[in-house]
């Protein structure tokens, strides 16, 4: 929970909010000056670090906010102005905790997804339904491992997702699964600890309903191609374990589209499966 000690301020002000600074600047922007201002309330906010671990924080900031206004730049293009978020306090406190996030660990693997949770997040309206379900995705990620995340987004292909072709759909459990050294019998702790974080649930639908099989007949009947069978059974081995027993939160969808997306190199949108 915030713990919001001061909201009030004007023009080129610092709002001190979660025991922090947010710092707004009410004027048009481009991206130089937004990586300027998300820079400097990362700084306000940072833990205080010896000089060395500061210095590893820093630059990790730096690279995750190059990483993302490339991609905002490009976003733009379609949506004009979105740069002009990064005055917003509620977006600042999302940039900052993503920014936190990053340069405590730098996985490589966090970096894009991290950075499609912000670009989501910049399209949502403040106060939506999606903004508070990202700001909690982007609060988690440190929570979560990265083996946990590869199970919510298999789970999120499975039950959630039809893509085109029946191969296309193996392959990327495939590819999803093979992006870490894992293997095919998750650990039940994982489970628990995704319930607890409140990023799946137990599925409540019948046995018949969780097999491999009928996802295959009910979204792919009139979409088999050509397939290697030997990545079939590897998908369907990894399915039929506790993985097939639980469903997700928006909180998991969330966090498995944009670990899709970061994965295959896709587009796929979060407003086909969390509206509001």
């Amino acid at each position: 929970m915030r713990n919001k000690q001061e909201a009030s301020g004007g023009d080129n002000s610092i709002v001190n909010q979660a025991g922090g600074s947010i710092i707004n600047n009410y004027y048009g922007i481009d991206s130089g000056k937004a990586k300027e201002i998300l820079l400097d309330a990362f700084n306000e906010n940072i833990y205080k670090l010896s000089e060395k671990a500061a210095a590893v924080a820093t630059q990790r900031a730096e690279e995750l906010m190059d990483n993302f206004l490339s991609k905002l730049e490009e976003v733009e293009k379609q949506m004009p102005g979105l740069i002009n978020k990064t005055q917003d306090p509620d977006i600042q406190y999302a940039v900052i905790n993503a920014q936190k996030q990053y340069a405590r660990r730098g996985e490589k693997e966090s970096l894009d997804l991290l950075t499609n949770l912000l670009l989501d997040r910049f399209k949502a309206d403040d106060g939506s339904l999606k903004s508070i379900v990202l700001n909690e995705c982007i609060e988690l990620m440190p929570k979560l491992t990265k083996f946990q995340i590869v199970y919510v987004t298999i789970i999120f292909l499975v039950k959630y997702c039809t893509l085109p072709k029946y191969s296309t759909f193996i392959n990327a459990i495939h590819k999803i699964h093979r992006s870490q050294n894992i293997g095919i019998e998750p650990n039940l702790s994982d489970f628990e600890h995704l319930i607890f974080s409140g990023v799946i649930a137990n599925d409540v639908t019948t046995q018949n309903h969780q097999k491999f099989s009928y996802f295959k007949a009910m979204n792919y009947a009139n979409k088999l191609d050509e397939y290697d069978l030997l990545i079939e059974n590897y998908a369907t081995d990894l399915w039929e374990t506790p993985l097939s027993d639980y469903s997700l939160t928006t909180v998991g969808k969330a966090i498995a589209i944009s670990n899709f997306n970061a994965i295959m190199d896709a587009n796929i949108p979060l407003d086909t499966w969390i509206e509001g």
